[in-house]
């Protein structure tokens, strides 16, 4: 008998995957597919969503050309994708534009009109979210405002994941994790808080929201249609689960189940998160979900910090290095990490605000500090403590996080081996790595496979499927260094925001 295999989508910001994992997690093959993200001024950023799911069918048919892996092994198919943006859809399943994704930032002066006219306030007593500019609703008022007819000709609203597993199953339905993170949720009464639509003025979008369309993260969301088999060369009939956003299925994938055991992801964003039973312990807090049942919250503080200013740096500041980094970049990368050091009155900083931040949609990133002897390795180094320091602000805003559970790091960073390092000696605490790189797939398939009955519960299947890897401990001399570098930091980082809020 061959054996049962489980497959994983996920959407990321501009690389999609496919993997194929056993049923006890151990990962058999991955592939990868580059899409193209549509940039534009004012803060544009797209997605051509028949571009996207080109992508999906390149690289689930990149896993099958593994001559160990065949189609009629897979038992259920789980998808996650980045949360937030838009993708619309017509009556008839066509695409009514490009796919907005989730770092687009042309919303941002209808957030300070929400922000201003005292609409926050509602926004989190009914949905426990705060607004930016890449959400769904502000991006809906924008359509609104400005392509009237696009949003006129919609009849779906589905987010990253959703529209894979449309096109998969022929079926749009929306799942409630997803919806809670682009505040579209009420986590405590479960449903879609339709009232405020009317509030923001977007009733009419009211109607894309259908209760009976609505699913749970391990539902059964259909099976692999005709057409979707004759593209992918997936047989016909294959569950699919309706998976979650990226962010948790992250979480999931790398072990992440137990009440107050941070989770860091360093990856397009930066994202830290816990299990809770108190929904919002601080009433500050970026996000609370509710995405596995209404008796565990998700608390999250998040902002596109992480991967992707180190990505832009790169592109853009250090010369040949306008590519995917391959594994001689990171060990240099390490070799710079590594025999660098700042010293606490070294003026060189880098506030890694790129993409903005969430709660200040208009500010910038910055390097500070510049004088004739800033060497490229000591910007680099710069950059990398930057990242972390921007992760250890966000983590300080989550409340009840229990430090006697080595916090899990994944994401770009883990490929390097001195990055774990230094988030490590920036937090003070040990700090582990899952024992693989593939964990946004996995978390979709631990769905997958509590979805058909392999595993009961989600914490069976994290104790049957997710592993750690290496673990690193704080160098006491690297702590106080960098605790006095962070404080700095903070001063710097402050004085930035202060600025831009004065614009």
């Amino acid at each position: 008998m061959s054996e049962t295999l489980l497959l994983g989508i996920d959407i990321g910001g501009s690389v999609t995957k496919a993997s194929v994992f056993s049923a006890t997690g151990e990962l058999r093959v991955s592939a990868g597919e580059a899409s193209k993200v549509v940039t534009g001024d004012g803060g544009v950023v797209e997605r051509d969503m028949d571009e996207l799911w080109s992508a999906v069918i390149s690289a689930v048919g990149t896993c099958f050309n593994d001559p160990g892996i065949s189609p009629d092994q897979i038992a259920a198919i789980g998808v996650t994708g980045f949360g937030n943006g838009l993708f619309l859809l017509d009556g008839d399943g066509r695409p009514v534009r490009n796919a907005i994704a989730a770092v687009d930032s042309r919303a941002r002066d209808i957030v300070h009109e929400w922000r201003a006219a005292g609409f926050e306030s509602e926004m989190h007593d009914k949905t426990l979210q705060r607004f930016w500019s890449g959400q769904p609703l502000p991006l809906l008022k924008w359509l609104q405002r400005f392509e009237p007819d696009a949003l006129q000709s919609a009849a779906h609203f589905l987010l990253s994941k959703d529209y894979v597993r449309f096109r998969l199953t022929g079926l749009a339905q929306a799942e409630r994790s997803d919806l809670g993170s682009g505040g579209l949720w009420d986590p405590v009464a479960g449903h879609v808080p339709t009232d405020l639509f009317d509030t923001l003025g977007l009733g009419e979008a009211a109607s894309l929201f259908q209760p009976d369309q609505i699913l749970e993260p391990w539902d059964i969301a259909g099976e692999v249609s005709e057409q979707a088999a004759q593209q992918t060369g997936l047989p016909q009939g294959i569950p699919v689960a309706a998976g979650t956003l990226d962010g948790l299925a992250g979480m999931l994938g790398s072990g992440v189940t137990e009440l107050h055991h941070l989770s860091i992801m360093s990856g397009t964003w930066g994202i830290q998160q816990v299990f809770s039973t108190d929904k919002d312990p601080t009433g500050e807090l970026f996000q609370s979900l509710a995405p596995l049942g209404s008796d565990r919250f998700l608390l999250v503080e998040s902002s596109p910090n992480s991967m992707s200013n180190f990505d832009w740096f790169l592109r853009n500041l250090h010369v040949g290095r306008d590519r995917e980094l391959t594994a001689d970049d990171y060990a240099e990368l390490d070799r710079v990490i590594a025999s660098t050091t700042l010293q606490p009155e070294d003026p060189v900083a880098f506030i890694p605000h790129v993409y903005s931040t969430p709660r200040h949609p208009t500010c910038s990133g910055s390097l500070v500090g510049l004088t004739p002897d800033a060497s490229p390795d000591r910007l680099v180094r710069a950059v990398c403590e930057g990242v972390a320091f921007e992760h250890r602000v966000l983590i300080e805003r989550l409340d009840g996080v229990d430090w006697s559970l080595a916090p899990i790091l994944s994401g770009g960073v883990t490929k390097s081996s001195a990055w774990p390092q230094l988030f490590a000696d920036v937090l003070g605490v040990d700090v582990t790595t899952p024992d693989s790189d593939e964990l946004g797939t996995r978390g979709a398939v631990m769905l997958a496979a509590v979805a058909t009955g392999i595993y009961p519960d989600l914490t069976a299947a994290a104790e049957a499927m997710a592993g750690l890897g290496e673990r690193w401990e704080p160098r006491d001399e690297q702590v106080a260094t960098l605790g006095a570098r962070y404080e700095s930091f903070k001063q710097q980082r402050t004085t930035a925001l202060y600025k831009e809020s004065e614009k």
